[in-house]
């Protein structure tokens, strides 16, 4: 039996190992001839293989973290906050750097002429309002909408309400920058905010529990 602590380290390396399989399949690309051997397509469609079975095991895998959570903490469901303000995240992000003795790195350098440099703002902003990290790793496709949405569209959707997408590369930079520079910075702050949300819940259910004093005669 899986605690949520054991099926949360195990979200970790299986992201680890979609972005490793996903970097082999942008190598992989750069390799194809304009006709590809029977030996290349073989190994391209063993990585997509791969992939996808990765990408639907950690639906699978939030899924149950989501249920264990909520199983853990019935009364007390909240939604995910908002994205910090600009003045707020350039305070509380500066502060987290500090006490991890990192450098202060708010500036994203991305391999695309269009946008050569993004602000970690403008992600933070982003991940949050597609529900934050927990529901981004949750879908297949999420971090290419994330990549369309801050300006690195590849091309208009076929159908017209379809979000616009960016390229593989574009998504496969934005999640490797999230997970080493914004993925647990977005937990703590998440956590901070549920935190209180919680405690304020459990203050006012004890005073509604509470039985007043009687009145001396």
């Amino acid at each position: 039996m899986y605690t949520l602590a054991d099926l949360v380290q195990r979200r970790t390396v299986l992201q680890e190992s979609i972005i490793s399989w996903t970097n082999g399949a942008t190598q992989l690309q750069t390799t194809r001839t304009s006709t590809p051997s029977p030996t290349w397509l073989a190994q391209y469609e063993q990585t997509q293989f791969e992939i996808k079975r990765r990408q639907e095991l950690m639906v699978k895998l939030n899924n149950a973290i989501t249920q264990m959570s909520a199983q853990a903490h019935p009364e007390t469901r909240v939604q995910v906050p908002p994205p910090l303000d600009k003045p707020r995240f350039d305070a509380a992000y500066g502060n987290y750097c500090r006490g991890k003795g990192i450098e202060i790195n708010t500036k994203i350098i991305m391999p695309d002429i269009r946008i050569p440099v993004l602000e970690l703002y403008q992600l933070h902003v982003a991940v949050m309002r597609e529900g934050s990290f927990a529901k981004v790793v949750n879908a297949a496709d999420s971090w290419h909408i994330v990549g369309g949405k801050l300006g690195f569209a590849q091309n208009a959707p076929v159908v017209p309400t379809e979000p616009l997408r960016s390229t593989p590369e574009i998504a496969t930079h934005l999640q490797r920058v999230y997970k080493d520079r914004l993925e647990h910075f977005d937990y703590l702050y998440i956590s901070s905010v549920i935190g209180a949300v919680r405690k304020r819940a459990a203050e006012q259910n004890k005073q509604n529990t509470q039985i007043p004093a009687l009145a001396p005669v």
